[in-house]
């Protein structure tokens, strides 16, 4: 669950996702959750912040990803299994 993880300073890296408790494996972290999604043409218009957490869903449209799961690498999404 979301209680279980905190949003930190990671030094150099900006923000991470950290655990407030050993998970066993396979065990279920949290789901990513969307803010709002907008037309891959209105990128610009984003915050550089937005713009810094976006998950593209197809060719005309993208998602800001939302804390904690926007601080998340690709790396970790796998090794963790969030969904």
């Amino acid at each position: 669950m979301i209680e279980d993880v905190a949003v930190r300073g990671a030094g150099r890296k900006g923000l991470g996702v950290f655990a407030l408790r050993q998970f066993d494996k396979g065990e279920f972290i949290f789901r990513r959750r969307y803010g709002r999604i907008v037309a891959n043409a209105s990128i610009p218009s984003l915050t550089s912040e937005e713009q810094r957490h976006l998950c593209e869903l197809d060719y005309a449209r993208s998602a800001v990803l939302l804390p904690p799961g926007c601080y998340l690498t690709p790396a970790n999404r796998t090794r963790c299994g969030v969904a």
